[in-house]
C-alpha cells in the first residue's frame, strides 16, 4: 500500500515535490523530514493513484511519531482509499495500536 502512494495525483507543480517530499520521508520514518515538508506546504491530504494518503501509508507502516504529526497538522482521518480502507483500519490490520489510539482520539470512524 505505501509504495504505491509514491504516484501522487492531486498536486501540482512545486506542490508535487514538496508532496513527494512529505510521503517519501513519512515512509523513510524521517520526522524532520515531514515536518520542514509540512512547514513549507506540502499537502498533508494528496492522495496517491490509489486514493490512498500520507497518514494511511505510515499508519500501515507503523510510525507513530509521524502519523501524531500528520494528525496535528489537519491530516483527513477519515479519507478513504479507492478500495474504502481508512487509516484506522491500515493501522489495525498491521496490528499498530498506538496510531490505532490516535487515530480513534482523533475521531476516526470504523
Amino acid at each position: 500500500m505505501h509504495n504505491a502512494a509514491i504516484s501522487l495525483t492531486e498536486t501540482k507543480g512545486c506542490h508535487m515535490d514538496l508532496t513527494k517530499s512529505l510521503l517519501n520521508a513519512a515512509i523513510d520514518n524521517d520526522l524532520s523530514g515531514v515536518k520542514t515538508a509540512l512547514e513549507n506546504g506540502a499537502d498533508v491530504n494528496a492522495r496517491g493513484n490509489d486514493g490512498g494518503t500520507v497518514l494511511m501509508s505510515v499508519s500501515y507502516g507503523g510510525h507513530t511519531e509521524i502519523a501524531k504529526m500528520l494528525i496535528e497538522n489537519n491530516a483527513d482521518v477519515n479519507a478513504k482509499d479507492n478500495n474504502d480502507w481508512i487509516a484506522l483500519k491500515w493501522a489495525s490490520q498491521y496490528g499498530h495500536t498506538e496510531i490505532v489510539s490516535l487515530l480513534k482520539k482523533a475521531d476516526a470512524k470504523k
